[in-house]
């Protein structure tokens, strides 16, 4: 499933807009044509610096027009979708003030994020889930993927009931996003598996947080919980693609699993 944010802050703010356009430091332009939003690439490179400039800029702008003796604000605003600038121009009629449009422009995008929030968030853990590793990770070249597994999780379930489980499983996700930090990102790839992709690390410091990630788990404590929770994970490291490097790591994880029986 393959969701962009640009195509829909087009259409939220189209509902209070005319003339709405999303325009991204590549020269992406996604605008509405009244049915469906769509998304054209400019390579002016006249255009490309005007762009490029109002990004360096990072200025506010609002022009009034008379067009058939009515009279609008033409406005333009920098905003962030995640950690990505993109500029915004959008017509308000002259009934509405500049700051209503602010306003109006802040909540469309309060409703992207919150409904990215939902989109790309698993339920239980709190981590990302595999629309965004599809939509976001899936084709990036990277340093590291790791993917990590809950051993003899089924013997946890039948022996404590699936809410014990799922408890479990959020602390195990919990004590994995505390150790990566800042340095990857956690997905549950499905049930009691999770992959961490790393766009930027070193080796050594790779091999720490997983060492870390599993003393941490095997130290788990729960009251009424007696098991001692462990994990079994394959990295694998170099430069290379999210999808192949995800099969790779896989393999290595099962063979720690079957080394361990």
């Amino acid at each position: 499933m393959y969701y962009n944010r640009k195509k829909r802050l087009v259409q939220e703010l189209s509902k209070l807009f005319e003339n709405v356009s999303v325009t991204d430091r590549k020269g992406n332009i996604f605008y509405s044509d009244g049915n469906k939003v769509r998304v054209r690439k400019t390579t002016d490179e006249n255009e490309l610096l005007k762009i490029e400039h109002k990004f360096a800029n990072n200025k506010n702008e609002m022009k009034f027009r008379c067009f058939e003796e009515k009279l609008s604000q033409k406005i333009s605003k920098i905003i962030y979708l995640g950690r990505e600038p993109v500029l915004v121009k959008m017509n308000l009629s002259a009934d509405k003030t500049f700051f209503d449009g602010m306003e109006a422009t802040n909540s469309a995008l309060k409703v992207v994020i919150d409904h990215d929030s939902r989109l790309y968030t698993d339920m239980l853990t709190g981590v990302y889930n595999r629309i965004y590793m599809a939509d976001f990770l899936r084709d990036k070249n990277v340093k590291a993927v790791a993917m990590v597994d809950v051993d003899d999780f089924k013997k946890i379930n039948d022996t404590y009931g699936h809410i014990v489980g799922d408890i479990v499983l959020k602390n195990i996700a919990k004590i994995i996003m505390l150790c990566v930090a800042e340095f990857g990102k956690v997905i549950r790839f499905g049930g009691d598996e999770f992959v961490i992709v790393f766009e930027k690390i070193e080796k050594d410091n790779l091999q720490t947080i997983l060492k870390e990630i599993s003393r941490k788990i095997g130290n788990f404590t729960m009251k009424d919980f007696e098991e001692k929770a462990s994990v079994s994970i394959g990295a694998v490291y170099g430069n290379g693609n999210v999808d192949d490097f995800l099969s790779r790591a896989d393999k290595a994880m099962y063979e720690l699993k079957k080394r361990k029986k």
